[in-house]
């Protein structure tokens, strides 16, 4: 539905790009000035899984972004009515399986006679490929880095120190450290932790026994992730206390292997809850598994 005080050319010239966009099988939505969803089209039903009058009459953010992403977004709409200009935005959706899918949507304001804007149109597709091109991008700059960074070492501590500080700047975690590990003597031992917070050290040696839970998976090469050590089912309730008293409530760790020998992890490490990222796992996928010569 549309204002009655639109001018009809700009009423048309609307209509007619909402049709276009409708045969290239775009998402497309109609929102109101107030960004509640006024129209959205089967393309956007199939790619999230509402159906139109699960979405119509909600506020866009409230119904399918994130929370990390609402405050942003709302400025960012509020900048599109004040400037009256089309603007484009990639932003993650949440599907009503529970998912976050990445679209692009591009916000164009409908303008009335008088200049004001009532109307918001917004054409979209979804941009899953184009985020993995950029995370591959950021992934491969920090490679880089950190290939740059640890050329001229040649002692092997001061390459650990230097590897986990940039992991620690990357990831903006709290703590960063290499874990060295000897299953034949059930220990494994910290040298040095890089810490950028309030997070204490740890460095020192604790039996592997201490840790028991995470060597299943290191072993098979995978990355131990931790959103929440004091609620994630991955972490037995005997070890939750003495990671809050370590402030590890989020927590990754990935292995570094020789052969088929665990020989120790790589790790970072949170004093909060963190929902980590593709892309922070993936950072430390690039430094890990690794098979030692």
């Amino acid at each position: 539905m549309q204002p009655d005080n639109i001018s009809p050319i700009e009423n048309m010239q609307v209509r007619l790009l909402i049709s276009l966009a409708e045969d290239a099988g775009k998402l497309i939505m109609l929102l109101s000035r107030s960004g509640e969803i006024i129209r959205f089209n089967r393309t956007c039903e199939v790619f999230c899984g509402y159906i139109s009058d699960e979405v119509c009459g909600h506020l866009l953010w409230d119904r399918l972004l994130p929370d990390s992403e609402r405050v942003t977004f709302e400025t960012f709409f509020d900048e599109v009515l004040r400037s009256r200009i089309a603007a484009t935005r990639i932003s993650g959706w949440q599907t009503k399986e529970g998912d976050v899918r990445q679209v692009r949507f591009t916000y164009l304001p409908i303008l009335t006679q008088g200049g004001n804007n009532e109307q918001v149109a917004a054409i979209g597709e979804p941009a899953d490929l184009e985020l993995s091109l950029r995370r591959r991008e950021e992934k491969n700059a920090f490679l880089d880095q950190l290939n740059e960074a640890l050329r001229p070492l040649t002692d092997s501590v001061a390459i650990e120190a230097e590897a986990c500080r940039l992991l620690g700047e990357h990831l903006d975690a709290d703590r960063a450290y290499y874990v060295e590990v000897d299953e034949k003597q059930g220990q494994a031992r910290v040298h040095q932790n890089c810490l950028r917070g309030d997070s204490p050290s740890i460095v020192g040696a604790f039996a592997l026994a201490d840790v028991g839970w995470t060597v299943p998976y290191l072993r098979r090469g995978e990355a131990v992730v931790v959103a929440d050590s004091q609620t994630d089912n991955i972490v037995p309730n005997i070890d939750r206390g003495w990671m809050a008293d370590l402030q590890m409530h989020a927590h990754i760790s990935m292995p570094v292997v020789k052969g088929v020998e665990l020989m120790g992890a790589l790790c970072v490490t949170e004093p909060a809850p963190r929902r980590w990222t593709n892309m922070d796992v993936s950072s430390k996928t690039a430094n890990g598994p690794r098979s030692c010569p």
